[in-house]
C-alpha cells in the first residue's frame, strides 16, 4: 500500500461527505489512485495530473458519473478503457488500439509538427485539447473538426494571430491564448459566445476589438503584461465578469468603464502608470481584493474605504 498524505485522505473525506462533483488530487506525489476514491459516485470530475501513477484501473468504472479524468503527466504502463480519460498524446498512442475513441476528453501534445496529431481529429468526444508549449506559430484547420471542444489550451507557443477558423469552435467556454506574440484579436472572436474564461497574459496586445464585449458569458480575463493604454468604452457590456487581471500594461488612468463592472471581485492594476484613482471605484462593491502595486499613486480617494468587501488592498511601490 503506498503511502497518502495527510492533505489527501482529507480532500478525499470532503469530497465524500460533501457529496463533492470535483476533486483535485495533482501534484500529489501519488504512485497509486486511492481506493477510498473509486466510492466517490458523485464525482464528474477527477483531477489526478502530474503525479507518480503507473496504472489507471478498472476500479475508476465504479464512478458512473464521471465526465473528465485527467492523467496527463504521469508515466502511465496500464490504462483502462474508463470514460473521460485525459492523457498525454504519447501515452494514447501507446494505448489506442484499447481504447474507446468516445472515452478520450482531452490530450496534451508534446510536439514538434502538427501534422503528427492530425488523428486526434477523429476523437468524437474530445472536449479538452493541450496544446501549451509547443512552438506553434500556425494551427490546422481541420482543428475545427473537433466540434465538442470546451477547452483548448495554446499557451506559451509563437502565435502572432488567432487564426479566424478557431472561432468556428462554438462550445468553447475555456481558452488559454497566454505567452504568445498576438498583436490584435480578431472581430470574429465573438462567434465564441459561450466562453467564460480567456488568458491573454503575456502577449503584444495594444488595443482590444469592441467586439470582445459581446462575450457575455465571460466572468474571467486576463489581460495582463501587455501593452494597453485603454479598453473599449463597451466593456460595461461584460456584465458577468468577475476577475479582471490588467497589470502590467500602460495605463495612467484607469478607464470609468471598469467601475460600471458590478460584478468585479478581483481587479489587478499593478505594475502600470496610474497617477489616481477615480471617486467612481466606489461602483464596484462587490471587489475583495484590489492590487494597486508599482503605480505613480500619492493619494486615494477617500471613497475608497466605502468598498466594504475588500479584504485584501495592495499599495506598495507607490
Amino acid at each position: 500500500m503506498s503511502y497518502i498524505s495527510l492533505r489527501v485522505k482529507t480532500k478525499i473525506q470532503e469530497a465524500k461527505e460533501k457529496k463533492l462533483k470535483k476533486l483535485n488530487l495533482s501534484y500529489e506525489y501519488l504512485t497509486q489512485i486511492p481506493e477510498e476514491v473509486f466510492e466517490l459516485e458523485d464525482l464528474e470530475k477527477l483531477y489526478l495530473s502530474d503525479n507518480q501513477l503507473k496504472a489507471v484501473p478498472q476500479e475508476l468504472n465504479r464512478l458512473k458519473n464521471i465526465k473528465i479524468l485527467d492523467l496527463r503527466g504521469n508515466s502511465l504502463e496500464q490504462v483502462a478503457d474508463v470514460a473521460g480519460l485525459s492523457l498525454d498524446f504519447e501515452v494514447y498512442q501507446k494505448f489506442r488500439d484499447s481504447l474507446s475513441s468516445q472515452n478520450v476528453s482531452g490530450l496534451r501534445i508534446k510536439l514538434d509538427t502538427v501534422n503528427l496529431y492530425l488523428e486526434v481529429f477523429k476523437l468524437p468526444n474530445l472536449t479538452f485539447l493541450d496544446l501549451r508549449g509547443n512552438q506553434l506559430t500556425d494551427l490546422p484547420e481541420s482543428i475545427t473538426k473537433l466540434a465538442n471542444l470546451t477547452g483548448l489550451d495554446l499557451s506559451g507557443n509563437q502565435l502572432t494571430d488567432l487564426p479566424e477558423f478557431v472561432t468556428k469552435l462554438a462550445n468553447l467556454t475555456w481558452l488559454n491564448l497566454r505567452e504568445n506574440q498576438l498583436t490584435n484579436l480578431p472581430e470574429s472572436v465573438t462567434k465564441l459566445a459561450n466562453l467564460t474564461w480567456i488568458n491573454l497574459r503575456k502577449n503584444q496586445l495594444t488595443d482590444l476589438p469592441e467586439s470582445i464585449t459581446k462575450l457575455a458569458n465571460l466572468t474571467f480575463l486576463d489581460l495582463s503584461e501587455n501593452q494597453l493604454i485603454t479598453l473599449p468604452e463597451s466593456i460595461t457590456k461584460l456584465a458577468n465578469l468577475t476577475f479582471l487581471d490588467l497589470r502590467g500594461n500602460k495605463f495612467t488612468i484607469l478607464p470609468e468603464s471598469i467601475t460600471k463592472l458590478a460584478n468585479l471581485t478581483f481587479l489587478d492594476l499593478s505594475g502600470n502608470q496610474l497617477t489616481k484613482l477615480p471617486k467612481s471605484i466606489t461602483k464596484l462593491a462587490n471587489l475583495t481584493q484590489l492590487d494597486l502595486r508599482g503605480n505613480q499613486l500619492t493619494n486615494l480617494p477617500k471613497s475608497i474605504t466605502k468598498l466594504a468587501n475588500l479584504t485584501q488592498l495592495n499599495l506598495r511601490g507607490n
